[in-house]
């Protein structure tokens, strides 16, 4: 399942109350696989403005599978390389399972087992480093500025759509399909991004409304 992570939720009918919002706050624990895919979007729209294509209408895709190409694609190397991992990761009981040597099995699968569980191991480890890697630079080495709220829950991206004025400049997108209304907004020939706008709060909207968000 591939869906628009930011535009799925332009048309709801939110409220700048905090408390209304808070009843739809129903995140449950991900992995880190799946907070990658779900936020890479936002992590663009508040590094810089850019097209709709990468930002409002970025695709999020349901499993590390379907996501492992087009973040290959799109020059995303830590959605890449977390994805790979997830995957990796999968088959990892599968060989450990048979490292215990035993006179059931030959020596020749008992390596080929050994030194694929010892690259799994591996690829897990950079990906831990590079992850810790990726925050010490954003909070100190002068990174793009992080998320206030992460937008995994319909609450968290309303917060982010209900102070712009994203919504009302796609009103009537409801009644578009989905490659109908993707080619309306790329034809607007836009940049989207995530910024300050007028009243202090930090919301998506067009690049000219927003001001940087220094986090």
């Amino acid at each position: 399942m591939v869906r628009s992570p930011i535009l799925h939720h332009t048309l709801l009918p939110v409220s700048t109350d905090h408390q209304t919002l808070k009843k739809f706050d129903t995140h449950k624990d991900t992995n880190a696989s799946t907070d990658l895919r779900l936020l890479s979007p936002y992590h663009t729209l508040l590094a810089q403005p850019s097209q709709a294509r990468t930002t409002i209408l970025a695709p999020v895709h349901a499993s590390p599978l379907t996501s492992l190409l087009p973040s290959l694609m799109s020059r995303k190397p830590m959605l890449f390389l977390v994805a790979l991992t997830a995957i990796a990761s999968d088959f990892l009981p599968i060989f450990l399972a048979n490292i215990s040597f035993s006179p059931a099995m030959t020596k020749k699968a008992y390596t080929i087992c050994t030194y694929i569980s010892m690259s799994i191991l591996s690829l897990m480890t950079v990906s831990i480093l590079s992850l810790l890697v990726s925050s010490l630079r954003s909070k100190r080495w002068g990174g793009k500025g992080k998320l206030p709220r992460e937008p995994v829950t319909i609450a968290g991206k309303a917060m982010f759509l209900v102070h712009g004025g994203l919504v009302e400049r796609f009103e009537g997108m409801s009644i578009l399909g989905t490659k109908e209304r993707n080619q309306v907004v790329e034809g607007w020939e836009r940049n989207y991004g995530m910024g300050v706008v007028d009243g202090g709060a930090l919301a998506i909207d067009i690049e000219r409304f927003i001001s940087r968000f220094s986090g």
